[in-house]
Formats: structure tokens, sequence, C-alpha cells
């Protein structure tokens, strides 16, 4: 057996200078509130998200959550494990969860960090708000950690905390990934999407001597933006609230739009990701009030262009224009803005979905029957979907569709080929997500024909 564990290291930036500059009780106050923000991340993480946590609660002390541990200002979370190499493939689903939990951790801490009476006095006296450095890191411990000791050290500990360090060199959140937590990040498969999809990095680079002797060939990524992470709730949103409560009242944050440059684009993909969970909890409810759907869009819509001038992730705004736009019923206006977005990130496979969305409903039932380049395009964008996001059942299911709308254009004896791939497409769509599939009915629909020429 060997051992192994993922590792968050949090800090206050520029502590050091904040202790020569406060006043003795203002600093006291601001590592209280630290500390007290440190302790709620693990029931955070036991109450939301119970499916990826319940492996470390399984009744064994082989799964353990150490945390938080303080030294002065830094904070460290770890999560590990005893590793079975003849168990690889399950230990390193472990692995790839457990670095992924550290990231929501980290994500929920900056959030209420942020919102924390600290930061709002620091705000109201006009200042920057006091910010965090995160760093993500995942290996093998120390060989004489014992699983009942909470004392961790080892090779991988000392790179963890130099993710930390490097972290403060970031554009973006501050929040920064070892090459092995990246990568363990990347490979962690969640139902409709891997991860790589949902979250997005760019390389940091830095200088070697930052490493304090730790090999210099060691890449490191910053968080640059995350997508439709609606599970993670950043942020208490009362989705129960009545349809006639006010937005103003409403609990997502929406104070402080207009920080300054990275302030204001990490509370943007917040506020834009709450309003999305808003105004998909209201369309789950056949009685909402559409009204109020479409003054949470307009709201979002507004909040995108504003942001958009002086965002360093053009390609969020873009998506997030798109998408409202769409909801609004503007679809070629949606259909410019997720060209924009590509234009940014080829790979973004969201803003492909909405495109198809936003060409199927300008186009309507007239689609399989409108111009080729119309189809083309449908068939360009959802088949390229499928490609970046294969573990996606609407990717497939679209793919389904576009097929189905070229067939026509084919000659009899090629329309056999055009039919595998329908049926292809919808058992993936079957296998990924069989609910999802029962609600399209395509396969009932089409599925016995397609058959039929098949055969």
């Amino acid at each position: 057996m060997q051992r192994y564990g993922a590792f968050l290291f949090v800090d206050i930036e520029e502590s050091v200078t904040l202790s020569r500059v406060m006043p003795f009780d203002e600093y006291e106050k601001m590592l209280i509130e630290y500390s007290s923000v440190a302790k709620t991340i693990p029931e955070h993480l036991r109450a939301k998200y119970s499916a990826e946590y319940g492996f470390l609660e399984n009744g064994s002390a082989d799964f353990k959550l150490i945390g938080p541990k303080a030294r002065g200002d830094e904070v460290l979370y770890a999560i590990h494990f005893d590793y079975d190499i003849e168990k690889e493939e399950r230990y390193q689903g472990y692995l790839n969860r457990a670095v992924y939990l550290l990231l929501v951790a980290a994500i929920e801490f900056k959030r209420k960090w942020y919102d924390s009476k600290v930061n709002e006095e620091v705000a109201e006296d006009g200042r920057p708000r006091i910010e965090l450095a995160c760093g993500l890191h995942c290996g093998r411990i120390s060989e004489n950690i014992s699983s009942n000791d909470d004392a961790l050290g080892g090779y991988h500990l000392g790179l963890g905390k130099r993710s930390e360090t490097i972290s403060r060199l970031g554009r973006y959140c501050h929040i920064v990934a070892s090459s092995e937590s990246y990568e363990a990040l990347m490979a962690y498969v969640q139902p409709g999407y891997s991860l790589k999809q949902k979250l997005f990095f760019e390389p940091l680079p830095f200088a070697d001597n930052m490493l304090k002797g730790i090999s210099s060939s060691h890449a490191f990524h910053e968080l640059k933006f995350f997508t439709r992470l609606w599970h993670e709730q950043v942020g208490e949103l009362d989705i129960s609230a009545d349809d006639d409560k006010s937005l103003e009242d409403s609990e997502f944050p929406k104070k402080d739009i207009l920080r300054p440059f990275r302030e204001n684009f990490w509370k943007y993909n917040i506020d834009s990701e709450l309003l999305m969970l808003k105004y998909y909890d209201l369309s789950k409810d056949k009685s909402r009030n559409v009204e109020r759907s479409n003054d949470i869009a307009l709201e979002g819509l507004a909040l995108a262009e504003k942001e958009l001038p002086s965002s360093p992730v053009k390609e969020k705004v873009y998506s997030d224009m798109a998408f409202w736009y769409m909801k609004l019923g503007y679809h070629e206006d949606s259909i410019e803005c997720g060209k924009m977005a590509l234009e940014y990130n080829r790979e973004y496979d969201i803003v492909y979905q909405i495109m198809v969305s936003a060409l199927r409903k300008l186009k309507g039932p007239e689609l399989e029957s409108s111009e080729e380049s119309d189809r083309d395009k449908f068939k360009e964008w959802a088949c390229r979907a499928v490609r970046i996001s294969p573990n996606s059942p609407s990717n497939h299911f679209q793919a389904a569709l576009a097929y189905e709308y070229s067939r026509e254009d084919l000659p009899n004896g090629r329309k056999h080929i055009c039919n595998r791939k329908i049926i292809h497409h919808l058992q993936i769509t079957n296998q990924l997500d069989s609910d999802y599939f029962k609600r399209v009915n395509m396969y009932n629909k089409y599925g016995i024909n397609y058959r039929a020429d098949i055969d």
C-alpha cells in the first residue's frame, strides 16, 4: 500500500504588509473571521456534495479529510487514502474526485471571504478587498503517515504550498492547480460533461526560484472561469422564493458588480451563474411567471454587456450573452454572440449547444426543409460539440437530429449510412442518460423506421 492525497493550501495575500498597516485589533478581527470561514468549508462539502463526499464517510479510516489545519494565516485541507496498485483505476478515480472536492472548497472559501464582514468594511472604505491565494496539488504522502495521523509531510506537501505561492501571480481568481491536480480535474467526468468543459484554466508562467528547490519541470494552471457549475451553488440562493418577490430582494449577490478589474470578473462569474440557476429553477415550474423569467434574462444580459468591455475572459461573457439572447427570443443575436465566443475559444462546447438550440428555434419545424446551408451549420456545430464533449447526452441527441435533417439530401443508396449514425447517437444518448432519452422520445418516433432501412 502507498498513501496518496489531494491538498488545498489557502493563504491571505499580502498578510505581512497588512499586519504592519492595520491596527492590531483590526488585524486580529480579520484572522478570527478568516478562521471562522475556514471552519465552515468541511460542513459545506458534507451538506451539498454528499454524492462526491460519501467515499470519505464509508465507515472506514482508509479515506480521510483533514482540515482546516491553520498555521497563522495559512490553512491546509487534505483528503488522503491508501492506494492499492492492483486497483489503480478505482483509486485514480478517488484521487480525481478528491481534487475536485478541494477545488469546490477553494471556490466556496473565496466566495465567503469575498462577502465577509471584514471585506465589506474594506470595500466601504474604498480599498481593494483582501485577496486569498489558493493552491491545489495531489500526490504521494510520506510513508510513515498512518491513516489515523493528522500529521502530513513529504515532497508533495511542499509542492502544494508552492502552488499557493505561485497563485498570487495570477490574472484571474488566484486559484492555481499543479500539473498533477490539473490532469486529475480534466480526467474527472460528471454526468453529462467532463470537467474540462466546465472548468477553464490557463497556464501560469512563473520564475523557477519561486519553487524554492523543487523541480522546475512542473507546470501550473490558473482557473480562468467556470460555467454551468450549478450544483455548486456558489452562494446561498433562495430558489424557493415566491414569484412575487422582487429581484432586488432576492438572495443572489448583486452588490459590488463594478469592482476593480480582477474582483469585477470573479464577482461577475458568480453572479451570472446564480442568475442562470435562478432562471432554470423558475423554468421547472409550469405555472411560473414568464415576465419574471424575462426580467432575470434581461438582468443577465445587462450584466454581461456591462462586463464585456473590461473582461479578461470574453468567451465566457459572449457565451452568457448568447444564452440570454436565446432565452429572450433573439435567436440571430444569440448565434452571433456564440460565434464571437468561439473566436476566443474554439473548444467551448456549451457555445455550440446554444447556437444549435438558437438555430432550431429560429427556423422552427422548417429547419428540416430549409436551405442546405442552415442544415450544414446545424450538423457542423452539433458534431463538433460531440467531438469536444462525448459524455454529453444532449450533444449526441443534437447530432442525431443533425443527421436526420441531412438525410433527405442524400440519394437512397446512401441514406442507410446516415441511418446508422442516427441510431448510433441515439443509443449513446440512451446509455448516458436514459431519463433524458425518454423525455426527447426520438427513438420511439424514428428508430423503428431507421432500423428497417438498415436491415
